[in-house]
């Protein structure tokens, strides 16, 4: 298995790099380069669950016993600050995760967090000043399980932090995998009435019940309540010991449902594979079904809840191999340059797939769409891949495409599933540009292999 370095390889842009900060950034949270910020999230989170080699861009501060841990990543101007989830060897783990009480994020607030955690999280080290320090204009907490209640938790004191300027060009967001709720209504009313709930995100697998189990036992109805109740009896013994968390305990479930009915959802939440964003109201009846259809073997509920089945999934959806609206093909077709600078990087060095289920490259939307500066920029970055195959050393800003002929020639030659190459798709849509500009180079480099095979 490649490490941790191995897997985060620095793109060329940042996506702070790709948007105005000083405006309300709408297509920051819709366009393509999304993916990649919630891809990267995971893969920290998933490494901090355990000691990390440092190196010029990764710091890992590896706590005590009375401070956390917490892994930090920077990628050019973004900062990934991810914080460990629970390890089921660690009872200080299961202790935290047993209080449940609410708390004041800040003493004496009304927007209050699960107690717990609060307290884990007032012992993070971590100096934000330093973090800015670096240059950053973009900043996200991360986490999976308890590590994003942490994240979660994190971001909401930086917002209520007085000092904190709201303003700011650098912006700082929460990112969890498979985390509970862990505030109450006030908080999150405050932060959607400040136009903050945003920053916040929750992704879940759509097999993990773990992010839904506070809020199923507070919210549910009383019909509803008692088919959970019912679930959670077995669950508690066949699945929640395996963890060590005997805090669902069903003789103090009742006891329990009283605290949770305080507890209520903030930002935005998404089932894995679905680009919907859900509203509370709508990921609550989500939750509700997934309790109901519960599956009873415990190996299953554990994958579907592991870091990495999570990082495995993310990898997944963010390669798009099935998904013909992947970020690539839609950075193609838009000529939107700043995306593609940013994710070829990352497909090239995690060896994911740049076709679609037709077989389709993002250098054939480029012609097809008639995008001149993408198809420029795309035969570049494949002529510097085939060129990497010989040559590991070679650096992409070197690459001539009017030198490497041989190189683009055999790049030009691809084709998708029917036969199509990327001239025929700029010729059959009619892009007058795009066709001259493919004869030239294809002209040129049949002349230059003739030229070769003479000598």
């Amino acid at each position: 298995m490649r490490s941790y370095g191995q897997r985060l390889r620095s793109p060329q842009r940042s996506p702070a790099e790709s948007r105005n900060t000083s405006n309300d950034p709408t297509e920051f949270w819709t366009s393509s380069y999304r993916s990649w910020i919630e891809y990267y999230a995971m893969v920290v989170s998933n490494a901090a669950y355990n000691d990390v080699n440092e190196g010029p861009n990764v710091y890992f501060y590896r706590g005590g016993s009375d401070s956390e841990s917490f892994l930090i990543h920077y990628v050019n101007q973004t900062a990934f600050i991810g914080f460990g989830g629970t390890n089921i060897k660690n009872s200080e783990h299961c202790h935290q995760a047993q209080d449940i009480d609410l708390a004041g994020i800040r003493d004496g607030s009304s927007k209050k967090g699960m107690s717990g955690y609060l307290k884990v999280m007032k012992t993070i080290s971590l100096n934000l000043e330093t973090v800015e320090a670096k240059g950053v204009t973009h900043v996200v907490f991360c986490g999976h399980s308890r590590g994003g209640i942490l994240a979660m938790l994190k971001l909401a004191e930086y917002f209520l932090n007085p000092s904190t300027n709201l303003n700011s060009k650098i912006v700082y967001e929460a990112i969890a995998y498979g985390a509970p709720y862990c505030f109450n209504q006030s908080a999150s009313n405050y932060f959607l009435d400040m136009k903050l709930s945003k920053y916040f995100t929750t992704l879940a697998n759509t097999g993990d019940v773990v992010p839904t189990v506070f809020w199923a036992i507070g919210h549910a109805n009383n019909s509803d309540f008692g088919t959970l109740l019912h679930e959670l009896g077995w669950l508690t013994i066949k699945v929640f010991h395996f963890f060590g968390m005997f805090w669902l305990d069903i003789t103090n479930i009742q006891h329990m449902r009283e605290i949770l009915k305080q507890y209520f959802p903030v930002g935005s939440y998404r089932v894995l594979g679905d680009n919907d964003l859900m509203s509370p109201n709508a990921y609550v009846s989500w939750m509700v079904a997934k309790w109901r259809t519960c599956n009873r073997d415990p190996s299953l509920f554990f994958q579907a809840h592991m870091s990495e089945n999570y990082l495995n999934f993310v990898k997944e959806v963010f390669s798009g191999v099935e998904n013909t609206g992947m970020p690539l093909m839609t950075a193609a077709q838009n000529d939107d340059m700043q995306t593609l600078m940013l994710l070829l990087p990352q497909f090239a060095a995690n060896n994911f797939k740049r076709r679609d289920k037709t077989g389709k490259t993002p250098l054939m939307v480029a012609a097809q769409f008639g995008r001149m500066a993408a198809t420029e920029y795309l035969l570049k970055y494949e002529v510097y891949l085939k060129l990497l195959e010989t040559n590991k050393s070679i650096q992409f800003e070197k690459v001539d495409v009017n030198v490497e002929k041989k190189s683009v020639f055999d790049v030009l030659r691809i084709s998708d599933n029917y036969g199509q190459t990327p001239l025929m798709f700029a010729i059959c849509n009619r892009q007058t540009k795009l066709v001259k500009y493919f004869l030239l180079v294809v002209r040129m480099s049949i002349l230059t292999t003739i030229t070769e095979r003479r000598h």
